[in-house]
């Protein structure tokens, strides 16, 4: 168990030489009928290079996070992931926060994101950082969990929007 925090990471867009240590993660954090494979890893990273983002700690990757731009106005948040050694020390929060204002800065007003209706960790994470819960998608994973669709509104794109 590592004794390090959120702020002892490096935020940095991922590389091809980062896709073995961002899978391995995968593979620890989700369940095997749900890992995206390496070739869908590196298919998000040559589309998105700029949203699919890692944190580093003494050179090690301990989480990731990928999003993309659908309709030229939404950051799409399509996986997070914090290997299970390093969670609850904030890595996943700043990852977060790093994604957002990456996708702020490319534009986007809204972000959108899908978690386990069950990931009670995840969920109340999100909403500490300004999600809220729109709807929920019944049957959405694998085992047959729903899934909830949760959205943020970029404090500037506000009153474009409302």
């Amino acid at each position: 168990m590592s004794r390090c925090h959120g702020n002892d990471a490096k935020i940095r867009e991922a590389s091809v030489n980062d896709i073995d240590e961002v899978y391995l993660i995968e593979r620890l954090s989700f369940h095997e009928q749900e890992v995206y494979p390496k070739d869908l890893l590196k298919f998000y990273l040559s589309i998105a290079p700029k949203t699919f983002l890692v944190a580093e700690v003494g050179g090690k990757i301990v989480g990731y996070v990928i999003a993309v731009i659908r309709r030229g106005y939404i950051g799409h948040i399509v996986s997070i992931a914090v290997n299970p050694s390093f969670r609850g020390k904030g890595f996943g929060k700043l990852l977060m926060i790093k994604i957002e204002e990456t996708l702020k800065i490319l534009g986007c007003a809204v972000l959108r994101l899908e978690v386990k209706k069950t990931n009670i960790v995840a969920r109340n994470l999100y909403l500490k950082i300004g999600f809220v819960e729109a709807y929920e998608v019944p049957n959405y994973y694998f085992n047959g969990c729903d899934a909830i669709v949760m959205f943020k509104l970029l404090p500037e794109c506000r009153q474009t929007l409302v």
